[in-house]
């Protein structure tokens, strides 16, 4: 069985304000937590597990953060593929802007 629609069958919505004020607050420990959501979303509207979130850790602080800009490009293109999939919005530049 196919999703229809990923963002209402699986979706972690969550304020860009709040996330970025709990970010400061925390020094940066919540964005760890944000990234694994992200990461485990993602993995649900792929239907794989293609992200996984310790492998992002050891390889982001073994590569001084240069695994850490692979990966987002790679999410990027991953989130491309979901929305072409879905016949929703693509939006084709995402890989390639900051």
């Amino acid at each position: 069985m196919q999703i229809q629609d990923p963002y209402q069958t699986y979706s972690t919505t969550q304020n860009i304000v709040v996330s970025i004020i709990l970010s400061l607050i925390t020094l940066g420990i919540y964005l760890l937590y944000w990234q694994y959501k992200q990461m485990q979303t993602l993995n649900a509207w792929l239907g794989r597990k293609e992200y996984y979130f310790w492998r992002w850790i050891f390889l982001s602080f073994f590569t001084c953060g240069i695994y850490e800009v692979f990966e987002e490009y790679k999410m990027s293109q991953s989130i491309n593929f979901v929305e072409n999939k879905y016949n929703l919005q693509v939006h084709r530049n995402l890989p390639i802007t900051a």
